[in-house]
């Protein structure tokens, strides 16, 4: 093959790695990983289940290499956080820019809802138990920067912890908001969510 027909054959090959996950994606947070068959993702593609299977050999594995990601991000916004040098600052730009996505996009916010969905439902073991302990080390992440944040006068009074978990607790419910309400979810202000954390500071 000419090195100009591989690369074509790989461009495509990675464009309809896209549309699988890009499917797979909308249709779990739609309809939960348990209702929603290599078929269905196959036909919301707009491809066969053939080409699915070349590329996935199972539902799980598809699911895997979506939480694979997602542990990818999780890590990396974790090292964010806990690099910045204000950690208000850098909160409230890791919030600023999650939102913006969130609104921009419903694909990811229906990655954010799939998320969810893994921590409640019977979704593959293994890999529930692999994005529960990454989520876990990016809420430690979260509550190092306000336990930082709080040092520093630039958050309130709290448990880093309880505050961690009311503030991801709400990024994760306006994931789920917006798939479900579309347009008419209401997203409020970066600034509006972190109000909570710097309630009582001297900032």
């Amino acid at each position: 093959m000419a090195p100009r027909s591989i690369e074509l054959s790989a461009a495509m090959r990675a464009a309809t790695a896209t549309a699988i996950q890009t499917a797979a994606i909308r249709l779990f947070a739609e309809r939960g990983y348990a209702n929603s068959s290599i078929r269905d993702i196959a036909e919301a593609a707009g491809i066969s289940t053939g080409s699915v299977y070349r590329h996935y050999r199972s539902k799980e594995a598809l699911f895997a290499d979506l939480v694979a990601q997602a542990s990818a991000g999780l890590a990396k916004a974790g090292s964010t956080l806990r690099d910045g040098e204000s950690p208000h600052r850098t909160l409230l730009t890791f919030t600023r820019e999650l939102i913006a996505d969130i609104e921009a996009s419903t694909e990811a916010a229906a990655f954010l809802a799939v998320i969810n969905q893994a921590f409640i439902t019977n979704e593959p073991e293994g890999t529930r138990h692999r994005l529960r302990d990454d989520h876990m080390v990016f809420r430690r992440a979260v509550a190092d920067t306000i336990a930082r944040g709080q040092r520093l006068g630039q958050f309130g009074p709290g448990d880093p912890h309880q505050l961690a978990a009311c503030y991801l607790a709400t990024l994760h419910g306006l994931a789920a908001l917006r798939p479900a309400l579309g347009e008419a979810a209401v997203v409020p202000a970066p600034e509006l969510i972190l109000e909570a954390l710097t309630r009582g500071s001297s900032k």
